[in-house]
């Protein structure tokens, strides 16, 4: 190994090869300086390329240029060995460098071979040029169809941000202004169909020379908007479109020259009116014009059927508010025939349940007078009772005296207002003006004192029994006024209805005959009490005999004095029931003693 590295970098058996040149230093020089002049030169040439490959990545074959700089490399590098070997024989050095230079050299060839179609494929200068001043006429191109599509946008913004606000009414005044502006054109017109004259349009909205005008009627046939109508699509006509439609009234008035128009269409594709803008003279733009109609003519045909379905709709709400109405009145009526049924049902519901209750409280009474022989018993409860089912204040019962004076006997009262039982009362007017009318069975039913036409006197007394509203109903016995049976309000006015005034007379009734039946009872009780009497009083004189007989029997039978005076004395304390029975003696100094007593075991015996 260490012979091989000696033979390629120190040989001793080669002369140098400026042996060859005889050591002349000029031809030395000459070699020397040519070499280093090629070498400098074989190596800047890969370096541009390799640079020039950094900075131009997209260049094609990039291979190639690499196996150039590569054989260039070497062929450098052989003449720095030929300037070496002028002094050092390293010839197998410089043999193996011109080797790979050699193996390079046909791998660069055949590659050139191999890519040399693709080369001749390249454009030349010449063709290169025509295709950039083609593609800087398509930049043109594209830049105008940028900038036509930017005005498109620019416009289209325009009247979308003049329409996008408003809605209604206000919609078509201001499409059709916005078109204009938009499109330089000085007429613009939108217009419906009229349902009853198909053949006739009636403007919606129309725009005149930088103003609104009055909406108008058209007949269809006859006008380019007809021929929109009748094809259903975009109608464009450059004109003369005056020429092309002499019948046209319109267009004469208009003086028009060019003519676009669009249908308005609904969602079933019929024809609901046109969008079109005529102009008098030829449109800067055709088609940017033709498109920006048709979009809004899409709009306007939405915001067409949006009123239309707005407009029936509320015809819709008109006529059901109508109905509604109507009904209304209807129900309004039956609820008030309802009303009046039930509050008559209520009416009689409580005019039959005050008869249930006023009947369960006669019945009352009436048993309760059957059952009790206590007078003031049966005159509290009926004032109770009473009180409670007419929802009343107080309720009393009055008798009368036969000096027209009278006393409240029974009341029941609530607890807010002043209790009058066991009150006389005498009231001269009373007696001499009201008594007589009563006894005849007089009611009197006065819904407020201070309404009812009384005399001030008589407002005085009631007020000061704190009355407001009073119903007195007579209590009458075998045709004589017996006192009053009396319902008062205190604290409000209040209606006396007869079914409350038929409760307390037919109450009254039955007091009567409780007032009655307790005078029989009581005169029945006073004459067996007489009776009783009478028989006690004969009872006592049959013992008051028989204990005389028996007494004057025992003094007949016997002579012993304290016998017959013991024997009397119990007699007549057995005949008195007395605790004690004594005898006693007054002597003549006029002291005296006991002498017999009859005394019970718990008496003390003197």
């Amino acid at each position: 190994m260490r012979e091989i590295v000696n033979n390629l970098f120190s040989p001793n058996q080669y002369i140098p090869h400026g042996h060859c040149y005889l050591w002349q230093s000029p031809l030395v020089g000459l070699h020397i300086v040519s070499d280093l002049l090629i070498a400098i030169a074989y190596f800047s040439i890969p370096a541009m390329l390799l640079y020039f490959i950094r900075q131009r990545r997209d260049t094609p074959f990039p291979k190639i240029f690499v196996l150039f700089g590569a054989f260039i490399l070497l062929c450098g590098t052989g003449h720095l060995l030929e300037i070496w070997t002028l002094w050092q024989p390293t010839y197998w050095l410089s043999g193996i460098e011109k080797a790979m230079t050699a193996l390079v050299s046909c791998y660069t060839a055949l590659k050139l071979v191999e890519l040399l179609p693709e080369f001749l494929a390249l454009r030349t200068p010449r063709e290169l040029e025509a295709v950039n001043r083609e593609l800087q006429a398509q930049i043109a191109i594209s830049e105008l169809a940028h900038q036509e599509l930017q005005q498109s946008e620019q416009t289209l913004q325009a009247i979308v941000t003049g329409t996008a606000s408003v809605t209604g009414e206000a919609f078509f005044p201001a499409l059709v202004q916005n078109l204009a502006t938009s499109l330089d054109v000085p007429y613009v017109l939108v217009s419906e169909i009229i349902d009853q004259q198909p053949q006739v349009l009636k403007t919606l909205a129309f725009w005149a020379k930088e103003q609104i005008r009055a909406n108008f009627v058209y007949e269809i046939p006859g006008t380019p908007c007809g021929c929109v109508v009748d094809q259903a699509t975009l109608c464009y006509y450059p004109g003369p479109v005056q020429a092309l439609f002499p019948t046209a009234d319109p267009l004469k008035v208009l003086k028009g020259e060019c003519y676009v128009g669009a249908p308005l269409l609904d969602k079933d594709q019929h024809i609901m009116g046109v969008l079109c803008i005529v102009g008098d003279r030829p449109l800067s733009n055709e088609e940017n014009a033709k498109a920006i109609i048709k979009v809004f003519a899409a709009r306007a045909a939405v915001e067409l059927l949006r009123q239309r379905a707005e407009t029936a709709l509320h015809r819709a709400y008109d006529e059901l508010e109508g109905r509604v109405q109507a009904r209304t009145v209807e129900l309004a009526n039956t609820n008030s025939a309802l009303a009046s049924e039930i509050q008559e049902r209520i009416a009689a519901e409580t005019v039959l349940r005050q008869q249930a209750e006023h009947e369960q409280l006669i019945a009352a009474i009436t048993q309760h007078i059957h059952h009790s022989l206590d007078l003031q018993e049966v005159l509290s409860t009926t004032v109770a009772e009473i009180r409670q089912v007419l929802q009343t204040n107080r309720v009393l019962i009055y008798q009368l005296h036969s000096d027209g004076s009278g006393e409240v006997v029974a009341e029941s009262t609530g607890t807010k207002w002043k209790s009058f039982t066991g009150i006389k009362i005498h009231d001269a007017y009373f007696a001499q003006t009201y008594l007589q009318l009563y006894q005849q069975g007089r009611v009197q039913a006065v819904a407020d004192i201070y309404a009812a036409g009384l005399t001030p006197c008589h407002i005085e007394l009631l007020a000061g029994f704190q009355v407001r509203a009073n119903l007195a109903v007579p209590i009458v016995q075998e045709k004589a006024l017996w006192g009053l049976l009396v319902a008062q309000q205190c604290d409000t006015p209040r209606e006396w209805q007869p079914i409350e005034i038929e409760l307390l007379k037919q109450v009254a009734t039955q007091a009567a005959i409780a007032i009655q039946k307790s005078e029989l009872y009581q005169q029945a009780q006073l004459e067996i009490v007489q009776r009783q009497q009478a028989e006690d009083s004969l009872k006592h004189q049959v013992e008051r005999e028989r204990l005389i007989e028996k007494v004057t029997q025992r003094i007949r039978q016997s002579l012993n004095l304290e016998e017959i005076l013991n024997t009397t004395v119990q007699e007549v304390r057995h005949l008195l029931q007395a605790d004690r029975v004594l005898l006693y003696q007054i002597h003549a100094d006029g002291t005296g003693s006991v002498i017999t007593e009859a005394v019970t075991a718990d008496c003390k015996r003197f």
